[in-house]
């Protein structure tokens, strides 16, 4: 992600979630040594199209995801998946241990992705958001085992 990005990205932010992240919010994944920002970019009509984006930070032994979307016009196209392959790959690479992350309770569609990749849940956060008091769920991925890609390689 540059900063360049951060219109589309906030355009995408603003139409996806209840309190969406600031442009502050995000310069603080681009430009502190423990974070990460990454942009999904669909350049087929030869534009740097933002469709998703990715933001975790390094902590000793594990990386947190602290933010990740899709364009709602891009959804079910498994383009969430690749981006948390990334942060997988990432960790794995890093020498990571786990993998955590916070979801609310009500979102079902990102809870049944995370499930699939092997995501476990391991705790309650009572009353996290502050928007509506809502409980966020802990999920974590445990890569003690090495760093296996979520999904099987093709043929196999």
């Amino acid at each position: 992600m540059e900063t360049s990005d951060l219109e589309q990205v906030l355009a995408l932010e603003n139409v996806s979630f209840p309190s969406p992240w600031t442009r502050d919010g995000f310069l603080v994944s681009l430009k502190a040594p423990f974070g990460q920002a990454w942009v999904l970019l669909d350049r087929s009509l030869g534009t740097r199209a933002v469709v998703g984006y990715l933001c975790f930070w390094e902590h000793d032994g594990y990386i947190q995801v602290v933010n990740i979307c899709v364009d709602p016009l891009r959804r079910r196209q498994g383009l969430g998946r690749v981006m948390m392959d990334f942060a997988v790959s990432w960790a794995g690479l890093r020498k990571k241990k786990k993998v955590r992350l916070e979801v609310r309770r009500s979102n079902h569609p990102a809870q049944s992705l995370y499930l699939s990749l092997g995501f476990k849940r391991v705790g309650v956060r009572a009353g996290y958001y502050t928007d509506t008091g809502e409980d966020a769920l802990l999920l974590e991925l445990n890569l003690n085992r090495g760093f296996p890609l979520t999904r099987p390689p093709k043929g196999s």
